[in-house]
C-alpha cells in the first residue's frame, strides 16, 4: 500500500488508528509526503553506492592538511547528495492553477469567437455598408489580419 495514496479506511484498518483528531493529523502529515523525483532517486541511489565504498579516512595520519581535505570531502558529500524536498502537496496546488488557467483561457477564446462571429454575420448582411469606398466586411478583414500580422511580425522581432 502506498502512503502517498492511503486514505482514512485504510489507516483505520491496516494501521489501527481510530480517534478522529489522530486521523486528521495523520492524514495532514501523508499530504505532506512526495514521491521522490528522478533527480533525487539518482542522488539517493549515489549517495547509497558511495556509503558502500569501503573508503579510508584521510585524517588517520594527523597531519592537518589531509585533515582539513577529509573534512572538506565529508561536508560536500553530506551536502551535495542530499536530495532537495519539495512538499507533496506543491503537486495539488499547481494542479489546480493549470485548471484554473485553462479555464480561464478557454473562457477567453470562447468569448472572442462569439464576438468574432456576430461581428461578421453583422458585417455581412449589411452589403451596402461601405467603409473608405470599400466593403465593410472585407475592410474589417484587412484591419484584423493586418494588426495580428503586426503583432506577430514584432513579437518574432522582439524574440
Amino acid at each position: 500500500v502506498s502512503l502517498v495514496s492511503v486514505d482514512s479506511n485504510v489507516l483505520q484498518r491496516e494501521i489501527g488508528v481510530t480517534k478522529p483528531g489522530h486521523l486528521k493529523k495523520l492524514q495532514m502529515a501523508v499530504k505532506m509526503i512526495k514521491y521522490p523525483s528522478d533527480r533525487e532517486s539518482a542522488m539517493l541511489r549515489a549517495k547509497a553506492t558511495i556509503d558502500d565504498l569501503p573508503m579510508g579516512s584521510l585524517a588517520k595520519d594527523g597531519d592537518e592538511k589531509r585533515q582539513l581535505e577529509d573534512k572538506f570531502w565529508t561536508e560536500l558529500k553530506n551536502q551535495g547528495l542530499q536530495p532537495e524536498s519539495e512538499a507533496y502537496n506543491e503537486v495539488d496546488t499547481l494542479k489546480k492553477k493549470l485548471k484554473e488557467l485553462r479555464n480561464e483561457t478557454v473562457l477567453v477564446f470562447v468569448v472572442t469567437n462569439t464576438i468574432w462571429i456576430v461581428l461578421i454575420t453583422l458585417l455581412g448582411t449589411h452589403a451596402n455598408l461601405n467603409v473608405l469606398h470599400t466593403n465593410a466586411l472585407g475592410f474589417g478583414f484587412l484591419v484584423i489580419y493586418g494588426l495580428i500580422f503586426c503583432v506577430q511580425f514584432v513579437t518574432l522581432i522582439w524574440h
